[in-house]
């Protein structure tokens, strides 16, 4: 029993001091922190809210010219066709503003979602990593025992490396939609 438990401590030592790619993926920020870096640092957000305030900024023109032309032509005229028009300006300023203002809430939602569903790739492929690892140290156990052909090891080893992928393109994709490096990158051993 005892040489059989040195093994399985020599297996486990070695399979961890020495695979060079079976590095522990790192923790993930929270979500919320995640949409809030995100929100702040994309592009499209500055564009809707500069649409918002041009909005606004012409509201405020159209209410303007509204008290004007009332003061220009008195109120005694309240029929008056430019009065008509200045309210009429008025109203397309605030339909566009309300517009504006649903185009930057739009926007804001579709990057929340998106940093979501990336942030939920990024789990999970950080979970089939750790799975694969464990496989992969499963199967070093066994090459000490010879119980496993060769073939059956680089099989095994290839779907280790294309999980490691998967999970350094998912936290890339996160990454990118943060608009910047959240995770920790060691250089393989």
């Amino acid at each position: 029993m005892r040489p059989y438990f040195a093994f399985l401590l020599i297996a486990a030592f070695w399979s961890n001091g020495s695979v060079g790619w079976a590095q522990k993926a790192p923790a993930l920020d929270t979500l919320e922190n995640l949409k809030a870096k995100a929100l702040a640092n994309n592009a499209d957000l500055p564009v809707a809210e500069a649409k918002v305030n041009i909005a606004q900024a012409h509201l405020q023109v159209a209410k303007a010219e509204l008290i004007q032309t009332r003061h220009r032509i008195g109120e005694k005229v309240k029929t008056h066709p430019d009065i008509g028009v200045a309210e009429a300006k008025i109203l397309v300023a605030e339909a566009q503003l309300q517009l504006a203002k649903a185009e930057l809430v739009r926007t804001r939602q579709q990057l929340a979602a998106k940093v979501a569903v990336a942030y939920a790739e990024a789990e999970a492929a950080g979970h089939g990593e750790k799975e694969g690892q464990e496989r992969l140290a499963r199967v070093n156990a066994l090459i000490q025992a010879r119980a496993i052909s060769r073939e059956e090891v680089d099989a095994v080893q290839s779907i280790h490396a294309k999980l490691r992928a998967a999970r350094l393109v998912a936290e890339a994709k996160l990454e990118g939609l943060v608009g910047g490096p959240i995770f920790e990158r060691t250089p393989s051993k």
